[in-house]
């Protein structure tokens, strides 16, 4: 029987499943096979958190959240299906061919998707140099942190592996260097640091609403996606094979 371990980065990009959940903690859908944890942002726990639920029972995992595009024809909320993901040291980590075809065929030919590989990147890509530049290197068409720990984790597992990702932030974005400080590891906004910059930095305010905007698209992929693949609420129709 297959067991889905859903890992989520920051606590935002739970919410299309439907959930209300605390942070470092496992959910377990009573009657199904679907379990979820938040990680926080980054690699390191990303792993953490993979190896967390394979040890709670889980035998196939999925990297679900958002993304960095790498290229300029993608647009925000634009829906990532990668057959592989790359790691910082550019090695390819395949995820599971069959669980990304019977997700893809699951979605209605409204939904644009892009199968193309993604990398890993351990830093925020602030500008449109840093992804130009990342696009240039490695040929991914998109970037996050998380997506290439849980492919390790999985290969070593001999486990199945899939990723679900949405455009968060898009080519010509760029994030102000104070916007770094006011989010925790999970995503959510530092009061204080959150509120300060903003008061000091008027000139920024444009940007960062388009990147808020971008996000909540992001999170709409997320949430029509959901209905489709049977995740919402973490009640699915049923886990692939």
């Amino acid at each position: 029987m297959q067991r889905l371990g859903i890992i989520v980065a920051m606590k935002a990009e739970a919410r299309p499943l439907g959930l209300r959940v605390d942070t470092d903690m496992v959910i377990e859908a009573p009657g199904v096979d679907v379990m979820l944890c938040i990680s926080g942002i980054g690699a390191r726990r990303a792993r953490i958190a993979g190896q967390q639920l394979l040890a709670q029972g889980a035998n196939a995992l999925l990297s679900w959240g958002t993304a960095v595009a790498l290229d300029a024809g993608l647009r925000p909320g634009q829906l990532l299906l990668p057959r592989e993901v790359l790691n910082s040291d550019r090695e390819s980590l395949r995820v599971s061919l069959q669980w990304q075809r019977l997700l893809a065929n699951r979605l209605p030919e409204r939904f644009e998707t892009n199968n193309q590989a993604m990398i890993e990147t351990r830093e925020v890509l602030a500008t449109p140099e840093d992804k130009h530049r990342l696009r240039a290197r490695t040929g991914a068409i998109a970037a996050d942190m998380e997506s290439a720990a849980l492919a390790g984790v999985a290969r070593d597992a001999a486990v199945p592996f899939v990723v679900v990702r949405s455009v968060a932030d898009t080519m010509q974005r760029i994030f102000p260097a104070w916007s770094n400080n006011i989010v925790d590891a999970y995503g959510r906004v530092r009061p204080i640091a959150g509120l300060l910059p903003l008061l000091t930095h008027p000139a920024d305010w444009p940007e960062i609403t388009r990147i808020a905007r971008d996000f909540r698209a992001a999170l709409a992929t997320l949430s029509a996606v959901t209905k489709h693949l049977g995740l919402n609420g973490l009640k699915p129709t049923g886990a692939p094979p």
